[in-house]
């Protein structure tokens, strides 16, 4: 997955979440800034990508590092465990099911090397791919493992923005994070 996939697809089981799930996760879905969530459905990438581009004859063309390992989420999982106990801050939390979530739409269990780093070695697994951008959109061209989840959420994302829109909440949304209960 590339942009819109991660985007929306964390947003959409987000929001599945809220409405299946018991008091405490619902609690912390409503505290939920959704601006958090949206970064962390993305974070992997962003952590990973510029340090694989700086250091590509280091990692050898891998762009799934750091961020993309059992261990990063963990680690955000237990800060954010540690913030909602003792300050009722939902934020790293949210961060964390984000970055989790995108692992899980990467398919990272079928990338053991990455995905259980260290505890299979120091290094991460070569990859040869040549351009990185025609990469990408030959991905998105031809693989409907790639075109299909980005059609998705990308179709979630405008549908987001539209409801916001027409229920004049996207101001609302772009500044707290949230969207406002109805009669709030």
């Amino acid at each position: 997955m590339i942009l819109f996939g991660h985007l929306g697809l964390t947003l959409a089981a987000a929001e599945s979440l809220k409405r299946v799930s018991g008091p405490g996760l619902k609690g912390l879905l409503q505290k939920a800034d959704y601006r958090i969530l949206l970064l962390g459905s993305l974070l992997p990438d962003l952590a990973d990508k510029p340090v694989a581009l700086l250091f590509k004859n280091i990692f050898m063309g891998a762009s799934r590092l750091y961020g993309h390992t059992l261990l990063f989420s963990i680690l955000l999982l237990i800060m954010g465990s540690y913030l909602w106990k003792r300050h009722n801050s939902a934020g790293v939390l949210v961060l964390a099911f984000g970055a989790t979530f995108h692992q899980l739409l990467d398919g990272m269990w079928n990338n053991p090397a990455t995905m259980l780093w260290p505890i299979q070695g120091w290094s991460f697994p070569a990859v040869e791919r040549g351009d990185y951008l025609q990469y990408l959109i030959q991905k998105l061209a031809t693989d409907p493992l790639t075109y299909i989840p980005e059609s998705a959420g990308l179709a979630i994302m405008v549908y987001f923005t539209v409801l916001l829109a027409r229920k004049k909440q996207l101001a609302h949304f772009i500044k707290s994070g949230r969207v406002r209960s109805p009669g709030q």
